[in-house]
This record gives structure tokens, sequence and C-alpha cells, in this order.
């Protein structure tokens, strides 16, 4: 029976191949994955072929406050009454005199396709 010999060369070599690139890219603090995303950001059509060859389509962790569509929240906000800071892309609330001052009122988004953020 022929056993297995223990090969100095085969583990350097190993170690070589699979686990130094691991740890350069962790001492580096950027994976590779993440150097890659980077590359792409500013290219969509490569972005999206990058992404969509991803697990699930790179939708692998979703919080419901980023699953609502940004009309479910305004809809919401002019339904309570708030106003929109334009400046800020913030759903505020009223004045104690419920005046939105310098602000728009929520409720506006209804029938004005004009706003938008300075």
């Amino acid at each position: 029976m022929r056993y297995l010999s223990y090969r100095p060369r085969h583990c350097i070599r190993w170690i070589a191949a699979f686990l130094l690139p691991a740890l350069l890219a962790a001492a580096d603090g950027v994976s590779p994955i993440e150097a890659r995303f980077a590359q792409l950001r500013n290219d969509p059509p490569s972005l999206y072929a990058f992404l969509l060859r991803m697990p699930k389509g790179a939708d692998l962790h979703n919080h419901v406050s980023g699953a609502v569509y940004a009309e479910s929240y305004l809809r919401a906000a002019a339904a309570d009454g708030n106003c929109l800071n334009l400046q800020a892309g913030a759903i505020v609330a009223p004045d104690a005199a419920g005046s939105c001052g310098a602000n728009v009122p929520a409720a506006r988004l209804n029938s004005d396709n004009t706003l938008s953020t300075p």
C-alpha cells in the first residue's frame, strides 16, 4: 500500500496559490469583489451584468426600510399632513401652527409634477 508522502513544495504552492491572495486582499482592506464593483460603478451596463451574475441578482439581504417605494412614503407624508424639505431631501413635520414654512406641503406632490431638489 502506498501512502501519500508529505511534500513541503506542495504546501508552499498551495499557500502561494490560495492563501496568499486572500491574505493580501484582507491586508489591503478591499476584497477583489469590492474593487471590481468600484471599478464598474460608473458603467451601468457592465455593472448590471456584474450584479446579474451574483446569486439572486445581488439581492442577498433586504430590509423593509429599503424595500418600500419612495412614492409610498410620500403618499403617507401627504396623508399625515407632513412637509418636504427639498434642500435636505427629507420628510419633516409641520411647525406648531401646522404650517410648512419654507418647506413644501407633501400633499402638493399630487398636483405639482415640477417639484425637484435644487
